[in-house]
């Protein structure tokens, strides 16, 4: 009796207590569920702010490009095809061509921004966001993070720089070349106005050769270490074998890396590729450090 008082008076405890965890536990997750909203909320504001400061700098590189086109009109005005060169003419028009291709590309750029901008500006509880905002820590990095899903875009705004600076070079070949026949005061003014507009993209270009260094490293580094974690990785799948005197390993029994034979307590690895492919552990281990095929049949290991 007892025992059953006991339990009955422990009863309401721990009724009260389980009432009390679960409190506790709805507390926890609606605090929770507060502070990822409210993380959410901040993160979309940031979000959105980051692409209206990227909006608002590419309508500013488009008023820029617009004004420089016309800067290069100016030759035409100060030297309308005055000068009987037809080679100069014909650089003055693929400078107006190429700002014309650089206003297309900004125009493009532009545009994806804005659609990236208006999923936010829609953005509801019930909608997913199509990408993390937490790799968009910059304006740098975001640009970058849309060029990766439009490298169409990227690479066309590479080329156009590529061709622009090698048009400059040979735009400045051609001048000092001919540099005799432009003495009049028009001409020169011409002459120096198209290589102060072509400076503009010769340092606009300096961005697009250090990525493409760093890419090229990055690939050459990539390749170094898939090569590496092969080698490393067929090392470590050796068996490893104690030679027995008078053990027949191969009809001549001989290593076919050193050409020496197999003697007594000596190591030796079997290939995988054929039993038959037998050689000093030492010897196959210095080979598979720059290797990842049989020394005999060339076939892949790995």
């Amino acid at each position: 009796m007892d025992v059953e008082q006991i339990e009955l008076n422990m009863a309401p405890q721990i009724s009260d207590q389980n009432q009390g965890n679960e409190q506790v536990q709805s507390s926890q997750l609606a605090l929770n569920a507060v502070m990822q909203d409210a993380r959410q909320s901040y993160l979309l504001k940031k979000g959105r702010l980051q692409f209206l400061t990227l909006k608002r700098l590419t309508q500013a590189i488009l008023i820029y490009r617009i004004l420089y086109v016309l800067l290069c009109f100016i030759p035409f005005y100060k030297c309308p095809f005055e000068c009987n060169n037809t080679l100069l003419n014909i650089l003055l028009l693929i400078c107006i061509g190429l700002e014309l291709l650089k206003i297309v590309e900004t125009i493009y750029q532009l545009r994806k921004v804005s659609f990236y901008l208006n999923l936010f500006t829609l953005y509801d509880a019930q909608q997913v966001i199509p990408f993390s905002l937490n790799d968009f820590q910059t304006i740098f990095a975001l640009r970058y993070a849309l060029d990766k899903l439009h490298k169409k875009a990227f690479y066309f705004r590479i080329t156009i720089n590529i061709i622009w600076v090698i048009y400059y070079i040979i735009y400045v070949a051609f001048f000092f070349t001919n540099a005799q026949y432009y003495t009049s005061e028009q001409n020169v003014i011409v002459s120096f106005m198209l290589i102060i507009i072509s400076l503009d993209s010769v340092f606009f270009i300096f961005p697009y050769v250090f990525h493409f260094i760093g890419w090229f490293c990055f690939k050459c580094y990539d390749a170094i270490k898939k090569i590496t974690s092969k080698n490393n990785k067929l090392l470590r799948s050796l068996k490893i074998e104690k030679y027995v005197e008078g053990q027949q390993l191969t009809d001549e029994n001989i290593c076919i890396i050193c050409w020496d034979s197999f003697k007594k307590d000596e190591y030796y690895s079997r290939l995988k590729c054929n039993k038959n492919h037998i050689f000093h552990t030492s010897c196959i281990k210095i080979w598979i450090k720059t290797n990842i095929t049989c020394p005999v049949c060339r076939s892949q290991l790995v």
